[in-house]
């Protein structure tokens, strides 16, 4: 076991093979963030493996997901639509709100981010969907070094 040391998700225990995870609040939201990091350990060592303010990502993320330019989103959304029942869709959109693919853009919410700071062109993913509770699968919006977004996928 090992620490990682980082400026801003605090210090993240490592286990033997580098995976660590720590909860964190973005917006009133809880994320959970995963770090793949074999060779970032080691006491008493800073890191900013995160590259990115938490909040920039998850405002990014969902500007990603609100916009037409990811193929994957319309998929996802639809294929969604077609799976929940009337219930499960009031459960999630609110009563009286019309039941459309497009309505249920504006229920997904940031789940997870996940860090891998050995991948040079994608080192963060932020996760969002309607929760793992509701649905195993998610969008994947993988951002760049800079923190660009470089690909929206849909996963599970």
């Amino acid at each position: 076991m090992s620490k990682l040391k980082d400026r801003r998700l605090g210090v993240i225990e490592l286990d033997e093979e580098g995976y660590g995870e720590v909860d964190l609040m973005v917006d009133g939201v809880a994320i959970k963030v995963t770090i793949d990091a074999p060779n970032e350990g080691g006491e008493g060592r800073e890191s900013d493996v995160l590259r990115h303010a938490p909040k920039d990502l998850v405002a990014a993320a969902r500007r990603a997901i609100a916009s037409d330019d990811h193929e994957d989103v319309a998929l996802y959304l639809t294929h969604h639509f077609e799976e929940f029942d009337s219930g499960e869709l009031d459960a999630i959109l609110g009563e009286g709100t019309e039941h459309t693919a497009e309505a249920l853009r504006g229920a997904l919410g940031p789940i997870a981010i996940h860090l891998d700071p050995s991948n040079d062109d994608e080192p963060v993913t932020v996760d969002v969907g309607f929760g793992l509770e509701v649905s195993n699968y998610v969008l994947a919006v993988r951002f760049d070094a800079a923190g660009v977004v470089a690909e929206v996928d849909m996963e599970s």
